[in-house]
């Protein structure tokens, strides 16, 4: 009964994870031409931060040992300075762009091939194996992005930067796979705690943002933006907190590649959601794509080596 009610949880916890990546891509698409660009990527990792600095502070001066017998070496440091750099700045910077050019529908789903291109960035770093499932996966997911493109070109709704938006979208899943290949290098050989790790990538993060923000001439939006407007920035940075927290906890009840099986099912759900929400146009090619993008990833992240 133990072991069935912690399968149940885990998986539980890694469907709330892709419904809340999928809400907060959503209300990302729904807010971002009302806030300049690292405003809005700064406001979005706003709440997490927040949660990552209280917990991490109460650990380093509570009884929690964990937090304190860690020793961060410079080149721990220079890798979570790296991970805000390619995670919370530049992936989260793409991520908003390609919504604007591309919507949710066509740039989400190709989003979710990070899960290949960080198995194959670990073949070449980290020494772990690609096996022939996984390359069949992967080639399955590049025709599912040719094939969702097709889709979209073939609609009655003509987007003129649609290649602009495929290229954003390909950096921002090739700039999560960096990000996640950090962070998995931090965890498991640098070991270090989950807290830890998003406190200090996190905080360099907002750093840059906060310079990036004052050298774009953007500071006086902090004091003239709406209530309304600065809600729904908000709102799209608490459900990516909850789907960051609830795909941590995830991992503690089941076993990875569950998680981030299920995860995936973000890159269905988000398209679902901007088609009834959006009113985004989605076709039966478009829907194929995102299938075969999806079994792509399954098979990639079934099959990975661990």
């Amino acid at each position: 009964m133990i072991v069935k009610s912690k399968i149940g949880m885990g998986e539980s916890l890694s469907l709330v994870s892709a419904v809340s990546y999928a809400l907060s891509n959503v209300v990302q698409a729904w807010t971002m031409a009302e806030a300049p660009l690292y405003v809005g990527v700064a406001l979005k990792s706003l709440p997490i931060w927040i949660i990552a600095t209280i917990i991490y502070i109460k650990g380093k001066h509570g009884e929690n040992t964990e937090f304190k017998r860690e020793k961060i070496s410079l080149n721990a440091f220079l890798f979570l300075i790296l991970l805000g750099i390619f995670f919370h700045v530049l992936g989260n910077a793409t991520l908003i762009s390609a919504l604007k050019y591309g919507g949710v529908i066509i740039s989400t789903p190709i989003m979710g091939t990070q899960a290949i291109w960080i198995s194959i960035l670990a073949y070449f770093f980290l020494r772990e194996i690609i096996n022939i499932p996984m390359i069949i996966g992967m080639v399955i997911s590049v025709l599912g992005t040719v094939v969702l493109t097709l889709g979209k070109s073939s609609s009655n709704i003509y987007i003129e930067n649609l290649n602009l938006s495929i290229i954003l979208s390909l950096i921002t899943a090739v700039s999560f796979a960096i990000g996640g290949l950090i962070q998995r290098y931090l965890l498991t050989r640098e070991k270090l705690s989950e807290w830890t790790v998003m406190f200090y990538s996190l905080t360099s993060a907002q750093l840059i943002l906060f310079v990036l923000v004052i050298l774009n001439g953007n500071m006086n939006f902090y004091f003239t933006v709406g209530l309304l407007t600065f809600l729904k920035l908000m709102l799209t940075g608490i459900f990516c907190a909850v789907a960051i927290i609830a795909l941590t906890k995830a991992m503690v009840f089941t076993q990875a590649a569950i998680v981030t099986t299920i995860g995936s099912l973000q890159t269905a759900i988000a398209p679902l959601l901007a088609a009834i929400f959006l009113k985004e146009e989605i076709n039966g090619l478009m829907i194929f794509g995102i299938l075969l993008i999806m079994a792509g990833v399954y098979i990639v992240q079934r099959k990975r080596a661990v």
